[in-house]
């Protein structure tokens, strides 16, 4: 800790170790690769909310966060195969994703009571153990069918020429044979 109370990054202990920060659940995690066969009461941990301290056999192991964590849901634990010590800190601001809403889409009105009565089958099905159908409407509007075009395999590199269709000689066309042929 310096003067004016700023935490430093301090690794006494000489231990690999890796921060990272899991975005889908919002946390960070530290993994700290202890000896395998260190007792684990030579380990302390300390998290608070700007920064982290592992204290291993004496020697400190501290690392400043890049956000505020959650001291009081964070949990430490230690593998059994490897050693390491696995501390899972969530973060104090919680990030809120918009999941993207999937839009029915709707030629008729007979097709928009089709689908009602469908989820509604699908709704009573759920509850009552029922089987998975598949909606007809949804035939309708799905092409099902894999197509592959003959342009789509030529690659960038390769010749694209089309095909050479030979059209009848004019009726003066008088043919040289000192001329080699077009390719």
């Amino acid at each position: 800790m310096t003067d004016d109370g700023k935490y430093l990054n301090v690794n006494e202990a000489k231990v690999d170790f890796t921060l990272t920060e899991d975005e889908e659940n919002n946390q960070i995690i530290l993994d700290v690769a202890c000896y395998k066969h260190l007792d684990t009461s030579l380990l302390d941990v300390d998290v608070q909310p700007t920064h982290v301290k592992v204290v291993l056999k004496g020697k400190v192991l501290q690392l400043v966060l890049m956000e505020e964590v959650s001291p009081d849901q964070s949990t430490a634990q230690r593998s059994q195969t490897t050693g390491h010590l696995v501390i899972t800190m969530p973060k104090v601001k919680q990030i809120v994703k918009a999941v993207p809403a999937k839009k029915p889409t709707c030629h008729s009105k007979g097709d928009q009571l089709q689908k009602k009565e469908t989820t509604n089958n699908h709704q009573n099905n759920r509850t009552h153990g029922g089987t998975l159908e598949v909606d007809p409407s949804a035939a309708k509007e799905v092409d099902l069918m894999v197509t592959k075009d003959k342009t789509s395999s030529i690659g960038p590199y390769q010749n694209r020429r089309k095909e050479f269709i030979e059209r009848p000689n004019s009726e003066d066309f008088i043919d040289d044979p000192d001329v080699p042929p077009l390719i």
